[in-house]
């Protein structure tokens, strides 16, 4: 199973967002129902070159590891930039 570095976004809103994705990282969100919702920020080249060695890492089960602690998640949903192929946001899900 993959597991995948993410950092706590500590704060909220489109502005903070755009800033992440300059910085070459894409805001991300973890729910499901035993969990409030946690915004995180993932490192988008490292993203993609995990989607580029697994293609089924949208389908398969992943470990997110924030603070020492690993979550198990699976991808949602992954929005893409209208004009070009960047991700712009991934929605986990807990499993």
């Amino acid at each position: 199973m993959l597991t995948i570095n993410v950092k706590i976004k500590n704060q909220q809103g489109t502005t903070i967002s755009r800033k992440i994705r300059d910085k070459n990282s894409i805001p991300c969100i973890i729910y499901g129902k035993n969990i409030k919702p946690i915004s995180v920020v993932l490192n988008h080249k490292n993203f993609v070159l995990l989607t580029k060695k697994n293609k089924r890492i949208l389908q398969n089960t992943l470990n997110i590891l924030i603070n020492e602690k690993k979550i198990k998640v699976k991808i949602q949903a992954v929005q893409y930039h209208p004009c070009n192929i960047k991700i712009i946001h991934i929605d986990f899900m807990q499993l």
